[in-house]
C-alpha cells in the first residue's frame, strides 16, 4: 500500500513541484522499509496459516466448469461484490454461487465493464486525483484472487472478501463528495450536503451493529444465514452440525431431510443426510458404518463423511477400520480435529498408547482448548501409571466441556480410586445423565453398587449396559456372581474402570 500510494503521488506545476519531488524521493526510502516489514509479517503470517490448516487450500470446488465459464463466473462476481461494497444494506453470511452462462451473460460483460471502466478511469485521474485513482486500486486489486471460483475455498462468493476492497468504496465516496463540496456555492446546500453524508455514515454503522448480532453464536448464524438465503448449504451445514453436537439429534435429522429436498442435486447435503440417518435411524453401529461406506462410495472426496465413519468404526469396535477413515479424512482435510481424535482413539483400540498420546498432542497444538484431546492425553497417562498427569488432564478437560461424560467417568475413577466412594458414585450418575447410551457408564455404575452391597441396584446397571451392548461376556460374569451370595465381591471389581 505505502509503494502503491507513492506510485500516484504527482508534482503539481509550478514553484512547489521541485519541492515535492524532493518530499517524495526523501520520503521513498522509508516507504519502501516499511513495505519490507509488511512483507515480512505477510511471510510470518502466511508459515503461521500452513502450520494451522495443513497446507495450502487445493480443493477444486467446481471442477465441471469449462476454462470460458471460469472466467465469466469471475467477472460476473465484480458487480455482485461492487454492489455490496457501495450499498451494505443487506448483509449475509453466505451467498449462493450462480455460475455465468458464458461470456455474452449479463453480470460478466458488467464485470468486463467494470474492469475497463476503472482502467479508463485511472488513467484519466491519475494526476488530478490520485486519491480517487488509490481507492480503484483498494476495490479491484484485492479482489482479483477471489475471482478465480474453483480455488477460493467453501464460498465463490462472501462478504468478508471485501474487507479491504471496502476501504476503496469508502475513499472513492469521500473523493465524490468532496469534489461536491467544492463546486457547491455555500448557498446552494453545502451545509445540506455535509449533513447528508454524516446520516448516511450514522445509518451505516446503525446497520452494521444490528448485522453483527447474527454472529453471536452458530446457531443465531445459521438460522438468519437460512433466513436470508434458504439455498446456502454452508449454512445448512452449520446449522446441523450445532443441533448434532448439542444432542439435538432429532431436529437435526429433519433439517438434514429438508435440505436433502431444497438442494437435490447437492452431494454434501446428501453426506449430511447419510450421517444423521445412520444415527437416527440405525442404532447398531454396524449398520451406521454401512449406511456412511455407502454414502462414501458416492462422494470419496468428503472429509466430513470420512470423519464420521471412522466415529461409527470406532463405536463397532473397528480399530483398524476406524484409524483407515480417519486418515482418509486427513488426507482430505488435515486440521479435521474430530479425525484426529478419532485417530487417537483408534491407536489405542490398536494397543498403540504412544500413538494415542502423539495424536492427543497433535490435537493440542492445533486447538489447546480441546476437551477431547484432553481426555485423550488423559487416558494415556492412565495407561502408564502418571496418575497426576492422569487427574491434571481430566480436570483440563472437564473445564472445557462441562457436558462431556467420559470426564466425570473418569473423574469417578480418580474418586475410586482415593477411597471416596460417594464422590466416585456422584460423578458416574452425572456421566449416564450427559451420556446414557454409553454401555462402559452403566458398566462402571454395576462396579460402584457392586462395590457398595447394593446388588439389585448393580444388577439393573448391568442389565442396562447388557442391553446397549449385548453378548457382553465380563458383564455376564458379574451378573451370575451377583446371584452367589456366598462369593461376595468379586476381586474383578477392583482395579481400573471399564472402558
Amino acid at each position: 500500500m505505502p509503494i502503491l500510494a507513492l506510485t500516484l503521488t504527482v508534482a503539481p506545476p509550478g514553484a512547489a513541484a521541485e519541492r515535492l519531488r524532493h518530499d517524495v524521493c526523501s520520503r521513498r526510502p522509508a516507504a519502501l522499509r516499511l513495505a519490507a516489514v509488511g512483507a515480512g509479517f505477510f511471510g510470518l503470517y502466511l508459515a503461521m496459516r500452513l502450520v494451522a490448516v495443513g497446507g495450502l487450500w487445493t480443493l477444486n470446488r467446481h471442477p465441471e466448469l469449462s476454462s470460458p465459464v471460469v472466467i465469466a463466473s469471475g467477472l460476473a462476481l465484480l458487480p455482485r461484490y461492487c454492489l455490496v461494497a457501495f450499498f451494505p444494506w443487506n448483509l449475509a453470511p453466505d451467498r449462493v454461487f450462480v455460475p455465468a452462462s458464458g461470456l455474452s451473460d449479463p453480470l460478466a460483460l458488467g464485470g468486463a465493464a467494470i474492469l475497463a471502466g476503472a482502467l479508463v478511469l485511472t488513467v484519466a485521474l491519475r494526476r488530478t486525483s490520485p486519491a480517487a485513482v488509490f481507492g480503484i486500486a483498494l476495490l479491484i486489486l484485492p479482489l482479483l484472487p477471489v475471482l478465480q471460483v474453483q480455488y477460493v475455498g467453501s464460498n465463490a462468493q462472501a462478504d468478508r472478501y471485501l474487507y479491504i476492497p471496502a476501504l476503496g468504496a469508502c475513499l472513492l465516496l469521500v473523493e465524490t463528495a468532496a469534489r461536491l463540496l467544492r463546486s457547491f456555492p455555500e448557498h446552494l446546500g453545502r451545509r445540506a450536503l455535509v449533513w447528508g453524508c454524516a446520516l448516511l455514515a450514522l445509518a451505516g454503522a446503525v446497520r452494521t451493529v444490528n448485522a453483527s448480532s447474527m454472529w453471536r453464536d452458530d446457531e443465531t448464524l445459521a438460522r438468519i444465514g437460512i433466513g436470508l438465503e434458504p439455498r446456502s448449504v454452508n449454512m445448512r451445514l452449520l446449522l446441523i452440525e450445532v443441533l448434532d453436537r448439542a444432542g439435538r439429534t432429532e431436529e437435526a435429522y429433519h433439517v438434514a431431510e429438508e435440505s436433502a429436498r431444497l438442494l437435490p442435486g447437492d452431494h454434501q447435503m446428501a453426506a449430511s443426510l447419510a450421517i444423521m440417518r445412520s444415527q437416527q435411524v440405525a442404532k447398531p453401529p454396524q449398520e451406521q458404518v454401512s449406511i456412511l461406506q455407502t454414502a462414501i462410495s458416492a462422494d470419496t472426496a468428503n472429509p466430513y463423511l470420512w470423519a464420521s465413519l471412522s466415529a461409527a468404526c470406532l463405536r463397532a469396535g473397528l480399530y483398524e477400520r476406524a484409524a483407515a477413515a480417519a486418515e482418509n479424512c486427513l488426507r482430505l482435510d488435515p486440521s479435521n480435529l474430530e479425525a484426529i481424535i478419532n485417530l487417537a482413539s483408534a491407536r489405542v483400540g490398536l494397543g498403540n498408547s504412544a500413538g494415542q498420546e502423539r495424536e492427543a498432542r497433535r490435537t493440542l497444538e492445533i486447538d489447546p482448548g480441546s476437551a477431547l484431546a484432553w481426555l485423550e492425553l488423559g487416558s494415556t497417562r492412565l495407561r502408564q501409571n502418571d496418575f497426576a498427569g492422569f487427574e491434571d488432564a481430566l480436570r483440563r478437560a472437564a473445564d472445557r466441556d462441562p457436558g462431556l461424560g467420559r470426564s466425570h467417568f473418569y473423574l469417578s475413577y480418580i474418586a475410586s480410586m482415593r477411597h471416596l466412594p460417594d464422590d466416585a458414585m456422584r460423578e458416574a450418575e452425572q456421566a449416564v445423565r450427559l451420556e446414557p447410551e454409553d454401555a462402559s457408564f452403566w458398566t462402571w455404575i454395576g462396579v460402584l453398587r457392586a462395590r457398595r452391597g447394593e446388588r439389585q441396584a448393580a444388577r439393573d446397571a448391568w442389565n442396562r449396559a447388557l442391553a446397549l451392548k449385548p453378548g457382553d461376556t465380563r458383564i455376564i460374569h458379574w451378573l451370575k456372581r451377583l446371584g452367589d451370595r456366598s462369593a461376595g465381591n468379586s476381586p474383578e471389581l477392583e482395579g481400573p474402570p471399564p472402558d
